[in-house]
């Protein structure tokens, strides 16, 4: 997996980790990935996550050129999205809150997380 930047399939939609507050009703901490279309402002998906998320997810693609999405939440958990649907492939609860964005270096992805410092995933 390598860290892309607005490559092929997802070069028409802009990514933002988004707090609700409780306006889906899912809980005043719910929160979602939501994929913005670029051409019209229209939301092309939007994947749920346990709680709101203050970092900013981060991209990769295989070396088959398929993308994914990683990001974290302030409750702990990481997940992984299929970058052209928002399908969640993968979600893990990993510690206990996620404030800065992930960095890509070559094939590994770092987070900070509060009380345990950085990660490597």
């Amino acid at each position: 997996m390598y860290p892309f930047v607005r490559q092929r399939r997802c070069e028409r939609v802009n990514l933002a980790n988004i707090c609700r507050n409780g306006a889906d009703g899912k809980g005043k901490s719910s929160g979602q990935l939501v994929a913005f279309n670029t051409t019209d402002g229209k939301i092309a998906y939007t994947t749920r996550l346990n709680q709101f998320a203050w970092s900013s997810p981060i991209g990769y693609m295989n070396e088959k050129g398929e993308q994914f999405i990683f990001t974290g939440d302030s409750g702990g958990t990481v997940y992984l999205i299929r970058a052209k649907n928002g399908e969640l492939l993968y979600k893990h609860h990993v510690a206990s809150n996620f404030e800065s964005s992930p960095i890509a270096v070559a094939i590994l992805l770092l987070s900070g997380l509060v009380r345990m410092g950085f990660t490597s995933l």
